[in-house]
């Protein structure tokens, strides 16, 4: 089984190279793309102390009596996690770590296009919309956009800047800058291979960005983030020929003043933080957060797969080891002798990768198959606990009787109405959480 050529050029970007000089990151999170993701907490955790360079303030008792040139100096080098606690904890630093901390050059906050493009409702989204009000940095995950600003275009025709629906265009930046009002910058990450003919007369950036970039407010500096084919592919009959075989590469481009477009050659990746969720009340809350903790927790998995590769080569490598070892496929008979090699090997191969359910631990010694298999036990409880109270709400619409139902209904409907935590400036009854509550209570739902 061979892995898409986009998810591999991701991976290998999440998979650390040798020589490791840190330990597994038990917080990583990984999309189905194999796109790194995080946390808030993880973002702004502590980390270890006995590296000097991540000690806190606290450690440094005569700090205060600094000048406050040399103090906001200082600040400056500080993680975001020591900004994070001192903007909570210390009244004297809080201001200036504030805007240290958001105005970190080294994350950038998600948001979905889809979500903007449709008005960034409240009722539409999981993110605490307070926190998005201090957000400077953002990164837009987005598909082809094409059929929303081109929904007339017919095949093989160009598409021309005069077509464009300038109102879907204006939507985007009008939502963005409403959402996130001290937004600073925004990367346009494309979630598509680029290939010759996606590109034909676009230089290096799809029409439909160039659409949206073009319109973008001054102050704001955009960019785009695309994944390219690094030798090109061809195109056979409506079928790619040698597709798994392609090498992609991720590119990142600014505009330049004059026109056409800039490649960020030496652009360092940032960390692609998840916005925290909201705070989910009343009885709408209690069923979307249940899909809120499923869809965190489809991230935690998905990223055992990279933990588990970095895992079996370190086993072999790592701390002065040098033991070969041949890959765990059985119809593979590639045998690694230096660190890296099946780091790299698995990325490409995808041999070894299986569900948790269905094996993925098996290829690991026994002694580290215990560790994860804890970690995921770990997750798994969680999970329990999360749908035996989703289980209870079921109970209560279908075994409770009807009266039970009725009052269930009222109360659903009612704060879909009136809360604006879930406006979306349609009725209750036409809201995709109510239409989304009728089908999983119903039941025969089989979670699908």
């Amino acid at each position: 089984m061979t892995i898409h050529p986009s998810r591999t050029c991701n991976l290998l970007t999440v998979l650390p190279q040798p020589p490791w000089r840190q330990p597994l990151d038990w917080d990583l999170r990984m999309t189905w793309e194999c796109e790194k993701r995080v946390f808030f907490p993880a973002y702004v955790k502590q980390q270890d102390t006995s590296n000097p360079s991540q000690r806190s303030l606290g450690s440094f008792p005569h700090f205060q009596r600094l000048p406050a040139e040399l103090q906001v100096r200082i600040l400056s080098c500080c993680p975001a996690s020591t900004l994070w606690q001192l903007m909570r904890v210390s009244s004297t630093l809080r201001i200036e770590s504030s805007k240290l901390f958001w105005a970190s050059p080294s994350a950038s906050f998600l948001l979905s296009a889809d979500w903007l493009l449709g008005g960034g409702y409240a009722g539409r989204t999981h993110h605490d919309l307070s926190f998005l009000r201090h957000v400077q940095n953002v990164e837009i995950e987005c598909h082809c956009l094409h059929d929303e600003l081109w929904p007339e275009h017919k095949a093989n025709d160009p598409f021309s800047s005069e077509d464009v629906r300038q109102d879907v265009v204006d939507i985007m930046w009008t939502t963005l800058r409403k959402t996130c009002p001290r937004i600073k910058s925004v990367v346009f990450n494309h979630q598509k291979i680029m290939s010759s003919i996606d590109l034909e007369g676009a230089g290096n950036v799809p029409e439909c960005l160039k659409a949206l970039i073009q319109a973008c407010p001054r102050n704001i500096v955009a960019e785009v983030s695309t994944v390219e084919e690094r030798e090109g592919r061809y195109w056979n009959n409506g079928t790619y020929s040698d597709f798994y075989n392609v090498e992609c590469r991720r590119a990142y481009y600014r505009p330049l003043k004059g026109g056409g477009w800039e490649e960020l050659v030496s652009k360092d990746k940032q960390d692609a933080v998840l916005v925290p969720g909201r705070r989910f009340r009343g009885i709408v809350g209690h069923f979307e957060k249940s899909y809120f903790l499923f869809r965190r927790r489809v991230l935690q998995e998905r990223a055992f797969w990279p933990l588990v590769i970095e895992a079996l080569d370190r086993y072999h490598f790592d701390d002065g080891r040098n033991n070969a070892f041949q890959c765990p496929n059985v119809d593979c008979g590639s045998v690694f002798t230096k660190p890296g090699e099946w780091t790299i090997h698995a990325a490409t191969t995808k041999h070894g990768w299986a569900k948790v359910e269905d094996g993925l631990f098996d290829i690991l010694p026994p002694e580290l198959r215990a560790v994860f298999e804890t970690k995921f036990n770990l997750i798994e409880a969680k999970q329990q606990t999360s749908e035996e109270e989703s289980t209870k709400m079921s109970k209560d619409w279908n075994e409770e009787g009807e009266e039970r139902r009725k009052e269930m209904e009222q109360e659903f409907l009612q704060q879909l109405e009136n809360d604006a935590d879930w406006a979306t400036g349609e009725q209750a009854v036409d809201h995709q959480i109510w239409k989304n509550f009728i089908r999983v209570m119903h039941p025969e739902w089989n979670g699908l």
